[in-house]
């Protein structure tokens, strides 16, 4: 019997894959490619095990970026679906999908054990409950909120980004802009690659002033987010778009951030920013797939 997992963090532009073992992607097989360069994801998957030899699988999980709908997604931003039952009948294996968000929360656990890149942009001490919170801002906007109980690690889906952008967000950008705000009914109008280059077409300061501006909008909803899911264990930005901004204006985002929550007794998690591209892949790895 095999104990290799095959797992796969699939974008809308490029799919990165690995062998994993006892729960860890093995670096030396970590490959990534352009979503063009084959029709289906099966194709890449068979490709990719045919350059590592073939070997044979147990398993798979794949982290999708776009909606799972019982075992079966598909991407957002490409034209590649996914079916469980048919992926196991193709490979012999189990097959597990998860949205990408997800696996980026299941590799939270990990992160520090496994030497994954991180940077703190706010420290603080950890709180009691084994409670976290990733939030990504990058094509697009979600969350995955990281709950842990003795060994084991759930991620309920969520699907923050299509609700209603908060007011106090929408009155910072009001004061703050400069001159006519676009229309932003949700968080994801706001904090996605799409919003980030509305609001700076419109922004008349400068774009070092505009990260300044955008990195305490992150702060504003860190601290709303604080509030819906009490992160206590932490927050951890990843996405494009949120390493780009916080890599320039860390202090900006910390001073916002760091002030008394509206909650008696309430403190404010401590911040870290994702590095690493292969986080997912290590959030596919230590996926317990059940039985």
């Amino acid at each position: 019997m095999t104990d290799l997992r095959l797992v796969a963090d699939v974008g809308g532009t490029n799919c990165r894959f690995a062998l994993a073992r006892d729960g860890r992607p093995i670096s030396e097989t970590i490959r990534s490619g352009p979503n063009r360069a084959h029709p289906t994801f099966e194709a890449a998957a068979q490709d990719y095990l045919a350059a590592q030899g073939n070997p044979e699988i147990a398993e798979m999980v794949a982290a999708v970026a776009g909606p799972i709908r019982g075992r079966t997604a598909r991407l957002t931003n490409w034209n590649w679906t996914f079916d469980a039952a048919s992926l196991a009948a193709t490979f012999g294996a189990r097959v597990e999908l998860l949205n990408d968000l997800s696996a980026l929360g299941y590799a939270v656990p990990g992160l520090a054990l496994e030497g994954q890149r991180l940077v703190v942009v706010k420290e603080g001490a950890e709180g009691p409950r084994q409670q976290s919170l990733v939030m990504g801002i990058g094509t697009g906007f979600n969350v995955s909120l990281v709950v842990q109980t003795g060994a084991a690690t759930v991620c309920p889906r969520t699907d923050i980004g299509h609700i209603g952008l908060p007011l106090g967000i929408s009155d910072l950008l009001s004061q703050r802009m400069g001159g006519p705000v676009p229309a932003m009914r949700s968080i994801e109008d706001c904090f996605s690659g799409r919003g980030f280059a509305a609001l700076l077409d419109r922004f008349d300061g400068g774009e070092g002033a505009f990260r300044t501006l955008y990195a305490e909008l992150m702060a504003a909803l860190a601290r709303d987010m604080m509030m819906a899911f009490m992160p206590t264990s932490g927050i951890y930005f990843a996405g494009s778009v949120a390493r780009s901004v916080l890599d320039v204006a860390a202090e900006d985002f910390a001073g916002a951030y760091d002030r008394p929550l509206p909650l008696a007794g309430a403190e404010v998690a401590p911040v870290s920013v994702m590095l690493d591209d292969a986080a997912a892949l290590l959030g596919c790895a230590r996926l317990d797939i059940a039985d």
